[in-house]
């Protein structure tokens, strides 16, 4: 069925150029503490090691709850932990650190002022030898039961970096790990934390819907972001879904799929993919998770028709279905 034509001409907007809750944050307290293990371990003397430990594991006991000092002196000495460490320092220049980790201080302001109720966090950068099943998974993990959060450096390490190449992973899936990535990355793991888990066999409309209400909340938290990172597509890839949301929206609608609970379904359109599958000509052009899109446009319809809803209601939302259908959603 081939119900992607002819392309048409549209200016590119950045879905965060409207964004209400691009608020004031000038008078809100500091919401996260930014830590570089990395930084402390590998600038350490290696000679005097011992003597350094004391420090180390009173200011970042986390990373010394596992092993002995042995182990620890294990990982000082490391040479390809240590040339990693190296490789860091040439994507964070000190220019690229302070952006990073001025958005991340501004974004958890937000999380602060929208969830008062919530701990401050503290954010830890740090390095570890990565493995190609490494790679597939995010850089960023958030541990709720210490309020901490942790940003693996060796995944953004740079698109040419030769240890993404010798790993062999697609293209797709390698553009993600640049040091801009981090802020999305580190608040999209803070959104899916949040969100109430989905009930068993959930349709297509839930997993469109609950990832819509994950980006919406990650654009809150970061208004300047660009849709770029924001869904981690190219800009030629926004720019087909914003071209072709009609058709792609019609697409859905007329085979059905909406409350489809197959796997094959969330394979085609949810799961991480180099592209969706319509099984048209124009599939190439299309991006993978084209219905976490979609689902964006769904959440932000139905914030557009409920303005006095706040955005901790929005993420403790759980009947999904409803939220499509009192969205109004009509692209």
């Amino acid at each position: 069925m081939r119900i992607f034509i002819l392309f048409i001409g549209l200016s590119v907007l950045s879905s965060c150029s409207d964004n209400r809750w691009d608020v004031d944050i000038s008078e809100t307290p500091e919401q996260v503490t930014i830590s570089n293990y990395a930084e402390a371990l590998y600038t350490s003397s290696e000679e005097n090691f011992y003597a350094e430990l004391p420090r180390l594991r009173e200011e970042y006991p986390f990373f010394y709850s596992v092993g002995d000092s042995t182990t620890w002196l294990g990982y000082r000495k490391d040479s390809e932990l240590k040339a990693l460490y190296q490789d860091s320092k040439v994507a964070f220049t000190q220019e690229v650190y302070e952006d990073i980790t001025n958005q991340l201080r501004d974004g958890f302001k937000r999380f602060g002022y929208h969830f008062p109720e919530e701990q401050p966090v503290t954010l830890f950068f740090y390095l570890d030898i990565p493995t190609q099943f490494s790679l597939l998974d995010d850089g960023v993990e958030y541990l709720d039961t210490i309020h901490s959060v942790f940003v693996r450096l060796d995944n953004y390490l740079g698109l040419q970096h030769p240890m993404y190449r010798q790993a062999m992973l697609p293209q797709y899936v390698t553009r993600r790990f640049t040091p801009e990535h981090i802020p999305g990355d580190v608040f999209e793991e803070l959104a899916y934390d949040i969100l109430p888990n989905e009930g068993e066999a959930p349709a297509l409309i839930d997993d469109m819907v609950r990832s819509g209400i994950a980006r919406y909340f990650e654009i809150a938290m970061l208004p300047k972001i660009p849709d770029s990172l924001l869904f981690e597509f190219t800009q030629d890839e926004i720019e087909f879904c914003q071209q072709n949301e009609v058709n792609i929206w019609t697409y859905f609608v007329q085979q059905q799929l909406l409350f489809d609970t197959r796997l094959d379904t969330k394979q085609r359109f949810v799961m991480e993919a180099p592209f969706s599958k319509f099984g048209t000509d124009f599939d190439q052009q299309s991006p993978g998770r084209i219905a976490e899109w979609i689902g964006y446009q769904i959440v932000s319809s139905y914030m557009d028709e409920h303005p006095d809803m706040s955005l901790n209601q929005l993420v403790q939302t759980t009947d999904y279905q409803k939220l499509f259908r009192e969205s109004k959603y009509k692209p």
